[in-house]
């Protein structure tokens, strides 16, 4: 459980805010704490460079002594100016601190063998001050210039970065744990909906939130659980219809079977019609079965394999398959067509002109006739598949390709289908991003199409 924690996005968080606001206080320390002095010093230098060339300038032009005590009041020095002979022309009105004369005598006489820069401590009152002289044309100048108390003020600074870090450390956890909980709290409420919907709850909704990776997460996840709804409803619609279907040819089975048993086993006639119902309701069985794995792969999505071949010779295939139902139903096909290389994946497309003539078998009309009808637009050939049947009310058409949508169930004449067919010519089209559609009027037939694209 220790371990689950250390690994949460929330301790992560604030770690990482943390080691920042860490890496912060330890930066201002080292350049408060540490660098003040060199820092003091760098300033220190250009002011008193600053001040002497100033000076330099006053002299050289109109030697204005208003101006040189502006300097000294500015920049708090004391301004000595001396001729060659190192007798005082101009002395700021500032006042020597005690003690602080003699050094400033000393530094007059040294002067006139070269610059001076040198820092003086008064022994009775520990202030320290910066003394340097220079020649500058015919002039001798010195500047006494007060200097902070730097380590006294490396203290002070010291012992407030101590009260401003524990301060800065607290605020910053309280500021972390804020920011960590605010985000990880929906990323915690979208974890669970998300165990509840491996749980097959289907009935939540993940939330919206002001994070825009987190909104996105969600509408995936709402997205995903509106699919899997509807693909938990459609399987359990059908079992329920499987379990159906499965259960009146299982049942005609078995009744027949005891009826040879018992009752018509010595009569050859009706034992033999009997077997013949056996053999045909055997036979949807496995139909139902064969297209209930066919639409179990195309659900998962199976590879197309594509391939060039002459839609012509598949579609004559296709009817000479359907032989053994036609010619016993005396049914015609007629096939309008020529030869066309197309490229698509042959057998699935096969597949789809067969249920789609056999589903015209099954609705066939009075006239006995199938009409298939090949046409080339453009670069497409389109397919299409008319029977003369009893034909779909509008209103059931927007459905008709839904697995286990079965209309007019009471006019089918032959069965050699399942109620998934239709699905599967649905999702083999889908899958090859193929156009296709139904167009039929009550009482006058039933035409289906589809669009090969790009014909060669």
């Amino acid at each position: 459980m220790k371990n689950k924690k250390l690994k949460s996005i929330s301790y992560k968080l604030i770690v990482a805010f943390l080691i920042v606001i860490l890496s912060v206080i330890v930066l201002v320390w080292i350049i408060q704490a540490l660098m003040l002095e060199t820092s003091y010093s760098w300033f220190r230098e250009k002011q008193i460079h600053k001040v002497i060339e100033e000076v330099k300038e006053n002299t050289q032009n109109n030697f204005d002594t208003e101006q040189f005590e502006q300097l000294s009041i500015e920049n708090d020095c004391i301004i000595y100016v001396l001729d060659d002979n190192l007798n005082n022309i101009y002395e700021s009105n500032q006042s020597e601190p005690k003690g602080l004369l003699k050094e400033i005598n000393k530094a007059i006489q040294e002067v006139k063998n070269g610059n001076i820069d040198k820092d003086i401590t008064l022994s009775k009152s520990k202030i320290e001050y910066n003394i340097h002289g220079e020649k500058i044309g015919e002039y001798y100048i010195i500047l006494v210039s007060r200097l902070a108390p730097v380590e006294a003020t490396v203290q002070v600074i010291t012992s407030q970065l101590k009260v401003i870090s524990i301060i800065a450390i607290v605020i910053s956890i309280g500021i972390a744990i804020i920011i960590a909980r605010k985000i990880s709290k929906p990323i915690k409420e979208t974890s669970s909906k998300a165990v509840e919907l491996s749980k097959d709850n289907f009935n939540i909704s993940f939330d919206h939130y002001e994070y825009i990776e987190i909104k996105e997460l969600s509408d995936s996840l709402n997205k995903a659980t509106k699919e899997l709804k509807e693909k938990d409803e459609i399987k359990k619609e059908v079992i329920a219809n499987v379990s159906h279907d499965l259960k009146t040819p299982l049942s005609i089975i078995k009744g027949y079977c005891e009826m040879i048993q018992d009752i018509t086993g010595d009569d050859k006639i009706k034992r033999n019609e009997q077997l013949q119902k056996i053999q045909k309701e055997t036979t949807n069985l496995t139909l139902m079965i064969n297209d209930m794995l066919d639409l179990s792969k195309l659900d998962n999505k199976t590879s197309l394999e594509i391939t060039e071949f002459d839609i012509f010779e598949l579609i004559k295939e296709v009817i000479e398959r359907l032989d053994w139902i036609t010619q016993k139903e005396q049914i015609q096909i007629i096939y309008n067509g020529k030869t066309a290389i197309v490229k698509a994946d042959r057998s699935k497309i096969g597949q789809v002109l067969y249920n789609l003539v056999a589903n015209a078998i099954n609705f066939v009309g009075e006239d006995k006739k199938i009409i298939i009808n090949q046409i080339e637009e453009r670069q497409n050939i389109r397919i299409e598949i008319q029977d003369n049947g009893i034909g779909i009310d509008e209103k059931d058409l927007p459905y008709i390709f839904d697995r286990y949508y079965k209309t007019n169930d009471k006019y089918r004449k032959n069965g050699i289908s399942t109620g998934l067919g239709l699905a599967i010519v649905k999702k083999i089209l889908e899958q090859h991003n193929f156009e296709y559609g139904v167009e039929s009027e009550k009482g006058k037939g039933t035409k289906f199409w589809f669009e090969i694209k790009n014909i060669i």
